[in-house]
């Protein structure tokens, strides 16, 4: 079995009384990259919507302590321990650059995807990156227990992630960018000069991003109102390259700026 080489492809909130939120905002459990802002978060009404997904490429060297295990059985064995409801059928498939299992289960919460590759794994799903960190965590630990498959430690594990979310904020936060008042009205002057009606245009969301990166290439974060949603809902759908509760800090930061 040769899995191809995947580097390319690596591409709840309560509302608190105010003096309450003396209080650090809420960090990852885990030390790396996390936002940790110890401030006064006055009037903050950011609110969790919905995890839309969490994305992690685990990129890892394996050693065989015991020789190379039969990879059918790896893979047959990861089917039966997570339940996965679409795997490869055929000697043609597991022979595949790369082997994904779809349709899993891990306390409780479905993993969408398992794509396995030769130096490392990507897991999708549509829960808090926590859980696919415990999961992975859980793959690599019975991966090595049962078939003596072992993290080389140098160069050791790289993780990298991507979070996307759905947010309720206050309305200052669009207010924040009334400085594009005359660019709206002139996109709507154009609008009549065109016939297709006079819609006013409001502010929809921005993008930052990274020139490039050492490793990974580019990093970018996405804010835009989401789609099919009534503007006076006030609801944001973002997409970091963070841990879920990392990317929540940052919005909960975005949003006490603008109050």
């Amino acid at each position: 079995m040769c899995f191809q080489n995947m580097k390319h492809k690596i591409g709840p909130l309560v509302r608190r009384p105010f003096w309450m939120n003396l209080e650090p905002a809420p960090c990852s459990s885990k030390g790396e990259g996390r936002l940790c802002r110890i401030g006064l978060l006055w009037g903050n009404k950011m609110k969790l919507v919905s995890v839309e997904a969490s994305r992690i490429v685990s990129l890892v060297h394996l050693r065989a302590s015991r020789g190379q295990p039969f990879a059918p059985d790896v893979l047959l064995g990861a089917v039966a321990r997570y339940r996965f409801q679409i795997a490869p059928q055929s000697a043609a498939e597991l022979a595949a650059e790369s082997v994904t299992l779809k349709m899993g289960v891990f306390e409780g919460v479905q993993i969408n995807e398992l794509a396995v590759y030769n130096d490392g794994l990507i897991v999708n799903v549509r829960a808090n990156a926590k859980l696919a960190e415990d999961f992975l965590d859980d793959v690599y630990g019975w991966a090595a227990s049962e078939f003596g498959l072992a993290k080389i430690e140098q160069p050791g594990e790289m993780r990298h992630f991507e979070s996307s979310v759905v947010v309720e904020m206050a309305t200052q936060v669009a207010d924040k960018f009334n400085f594009l008042n005359g660019l709206y009205e002139d996109l709507t002057g154009f609008q009549e000069a065109y016939g297709v009606g006079n819609l006013p245009y409001r502010f929809g969301g921005f993008q930052a991003e990274t020139e490039g990166a050492a490793i990974g290439g580019k990093r970018t974060f996405t804010f835009q109102r989401r789609l099919n949603t009534p503007f006076a809902a006030n609801y944001w759908f973002s997409s970091a390259p963070l841990r879920t509760d990392d990317h929540l800090s940052v919005l909960e930061e975005l949003e006490r700026r603008a109050l």
